[in-house]
């Protein structure tokens, strides 16, 4: 019988993939362990990034979604890795408007993913 407890974002979300976050991890409650944790930079760290970006520091603003960007890929659909991937690529040439309508862009999906994070924890095994 399959396992239940582990979707791919076409299953139940729009971002979030526990599947493959299951494939590689090879241990659901190491995946939920790492989501709770990921949940918890998401929250802290999207707005202080907004507000990295409206202050004009963009280095501020790398240092938040560079570990992002590390383990993000683990957790949600390509796309989106790849879309943040490109926001925290564009800190490197200080360009703060290109940053923040790069991150503006991917925003509202990285809060999405946060909620489908919350609902999948919440969600019993």
């Amino acid at each position: 019988m399959p396992d239940q407890s582990a979707t791919t974002a076409t299953d139940a979300y729009r971002w979030l993939d526990t599947a493959t976050a299951l494939e590689q991890l090879d241990d659901i409650s190491i995946v939920r362990d790492m989501l709770a944790m990921v949940l918890g930079s998401l929250e802290g760290d999207l707005q202080a990034i907004a507000d990295y970006l409206l202050a004009g520091d963009v280095t501020g603003a790398q240092t938040l979604l560079h570990p992002l960007k590390g383990f993000l890929p683990i957790f949600c659909v390509q796309d989106l890795a790849v879309r943040l991937s490109a926001a925290e690529k564009a800190c490197k040439t200080g360009d703060v408007a290109g940053v923040t309508m790069l991150f503006n862009e991917v925003r509202p999906h990285l809060q999405q993913l946060a909620d489908e994070i919350r609902h999948y924890l919440q969600t019993p095994v």
